[in-house]
């Protein structure tokens, strides 16, 4: 097959997931959208929009704080928890795929991926690069791009916060326990039976941390735009906007 850059408003990519994969350039755009995307998720958390609120409340007698608001922040806590893994699985899965790295769960029965079923086992990050070693991408019936072995479903997020994702991602060892522990928290939704709401200088903290990340989540997004020549218009970075225009 000749080259396919991708066009995200023509492709579904529910559909035709596999030609994220086809070209860098397509897999370097898809990454940018990623990041793009999870900056929207996490700025639509009540627990930081509020987070200058929380901070002073902290400091209050509890006869001081407006109790009516922080009520209604404690009730969108598992939510902004469901955001907020939502925001950084984007976000590693886009680091990875900048870097060649499939982020979907790779079929380790098929025959052909026999050499690499141990890592596939394992959870080991693997290169489309050496993927293509065992399988090629073809056309089916309707043009559209498939590959074998390279499943729907993506990841997980307790496999990117693994030694061995992370050696490659490289997330601040503290932001990983905070994730951790906001995935933990996420997980209750599933059997959300009570509303507990614990606001503390340490959990302010970690707050900010994880604020000043994903602050810092456009330069990512502007690297991998000028790594692969994408579209100049996307930059966030004013400065790089202006060197490059």
């Amino acid at each position: 097959m000749d080259e396919l850059n991708m066009n995200s408003n023509e492709i579904d990519l529910n559909e035709n997931f596999e030609v994220i994969y086809f070209a860098k350039r397509n897999m370097a755009g898809v990454a940018m959208q990623l990041i793009n995307t999870s900056i929207a998720i996490f700025n639509q958390c009540d627990i930081i929009k509020e987070l200058s609120f929380l901070t002073e409340s902290i400091n209050k007698d509890f006869k001081e704080i407006d109790i009516n608001k922080l009520g209604r922040i404690a009730f969108q806590e598992t939510i902004d928890n469901v955001r907020i893994v939502m925001c950084f699985e984007n976000y590693m899965k886009a680091v990875l795929l900048s870097k060649g790295y499939i982020v979907h769960e790779i079929d380790r029965k098929l025959i052909t991926l026999q050499p690499i079923s141990n890592k596939i086992k394992n959870k080991e990050p693997i290169l489309i690069s050496e993927f293509l070693n065992y399988e090629s991408f073809y056309s089916d019936g309707n043009k559209i791009c498939k590959i074998k072995g390279i499943r729907k479903e993506t990841l997980q997020f307790s496999v990117l916060l693994n030694e061995k994702y992370q050696s490659i991602i490289s997330l601040p060892p503290s932001l990983k326990i905070i994730l951790k522990k906001r995935n933990e928290k996420r997980n209750h939704l599933h059997f959300q039976n009570s509303f507990r709401f614990n606001i503390s200088k340490q959990v302010i903290n970690e707050l900010i941390e994880i604020k000043e990340f994903v602050d810092s989540m456009p330069n990512a997004s502007d690297t991998i735009i000028l790594e692969n020549n994408l579209t100049m218009r996307h930059l966030k970075n004013e400065i790089h906007r202006n060197i490059m225009t």
